[in-house]
């Protein structure tokens, strides 16, 4: 029977280090490889940090033309078994792009660029494309934090033919933020990957500094919405699993339940109820 085994990292990340970073990532890598890892995904912004100005951030940024660059991803191509989808910020020219670049035995054979952001953030650049990759014959897309909060980058990965969506996060916030209940809650994820029928597979960091914070959510949900596997707040971990591909084609177990106005019928449904996610 086909299966795709997934991972997804959280763990710390040190801004602008991207030596310490690498190392990370590196270690990562051989564990995967070893653990017999299709497709490993990295936090947002992992290798360089993340940034609150555009000049930090430029300094911190690669060019993925160089060679420098180049050399540094042919060390991972040692362990040949792993794909890896890895964040970092991106320059080209003047510009700035929030990317995951795709990795494949050292090259990158592909990026994603962010297609929304926000204050203080919003010096990047946006992309505009949803691409669609391939692994072991099973086409997925990618996601990067913020934009797990729309429905349309989602959707419009599955309706390109997507049935695994991988999102990149960075959930760095103020200790005194009122996300961080939610970010527990992980309701944006859930809706998501119920409304895009698809699996989907989410890193982040692990920050414990204030006045910042995140507990990290690295999750895999199924396409029914339904939490699979996720990590414990602020620590180290690396999840994994292997998804049997003909669940991927299975029907829907739920159906969302939309509620009548006043005086209106409700609306038939088969099968069982589930409250609306969002």
């Amino acid at each position: 029977m086909p299966t795709l085994r997934v991972a997804a990292f959280q763990g710390s990340c040190a801004n602008g280090n991207i030596t310490q970073n690498f190392n990370t990532l590196r270690n990562c890598v051989s564990r995967a490889a070893r653990d017999r890892v299709d497709i490993l995904l990295m936090p947002e912004c992992f290798l360089t940090g993340y940034f609150e100005s555009f000049e930090d951030a430029f300094i911190h940024s690669i060019d993925l033309a160089s060679w420098a660059t180049k050399d540094m991803f042919l060390e991972l191509g040692k362990w040949s078994s792993p794909t890896i989808i890895l964040g970092l910020n991106e320059r080209d020219e003047q510009r700035i792009f929030n990317t995951a670049v795709v990795i494949e035995h050292g090259c990158v054979v592909g990026k994603y660029r962010k297609a929304y952001t926000y204050a203080p953030y919003n010096y990047y650049s946006t992309g505009s494309d949803f691409p669609i990759f391939e692994k072991n014959g099973i086409p997925y897309g990618i996601v990067i934090c913020y934009d797990i909060m729309y429905r349309e980058p989602a959707l419009i990965t599955s309706l390109k033919g997507a049935r695994f969506i991988f999102c990149s996060m960075h959930n760095k916030v103020p200790t005194d933020s009122p996300m961080l209940p939610h970010l527990s809650e992980k309701q944006d994820l859930t809706a998501r990957a119920f409304d895009s029928n698809c699996w989907l597979i989410c890193s982040d960091v692990v920050i414990d500094t204030p006045p910042f914070i995140c507990p990290g959510s690295a999750t895999i949900i199924d396409s029914n919405g339904s939490v699979q596997l996720s990590t414990r707040p602020f620590q180290t971990e690396l999840i994994s699993m292997t998804i049997d591909v003909p669940n991927l084609n299975l029907p829907r177990k739920k159906t969302m339940e939309r509620k009548p106005s006043p005086g209106q019928t409700a609306y038939p449904s088969s099968g069982n109820r589930l409250r609306p996610l969002v």
